[in-house]
């Protein structure tokens, strides 16, 4: 399972491959394998982060508890694998 976030911003669900969805305001969403959302994205950091051009991190964090073989880490890191 993974978990993905996007900064100063709440997610709301608003739809999922067939599950009953009750809309609610949460800062982050849990994934499962095959499953897809339809979300809504609702700001809650500063109005300063409004402006034209402004930018947020989609984060994305992987559930370590999946993997059975101790060998199997990703880096948990807040920082781009890339520029």
């Amino acid at each position: 399972m993974t978990h993905i976030s996007i900064d100063a911003h709440d997610m709301v669900g608003v739809k999922a491959v067939e599950m009953a969805v009750v809309p609610a305001s949460v800062p982050q969403v849990p994934v499962a394998p095959a499953q897809w959302y339809a979300l809504a994205l609702r700001h809650v950091g500063p109005r300063a982060e409004l402006a034209e051009g402004a930018s947020s991190w989609l984060r994305h964090r992987l559930d370590q508890d999946c993997f059975k073989y101790p060998f199997v880490r990703t880096p948990t890191t807040s920082e781009p694998l890339s520029s």
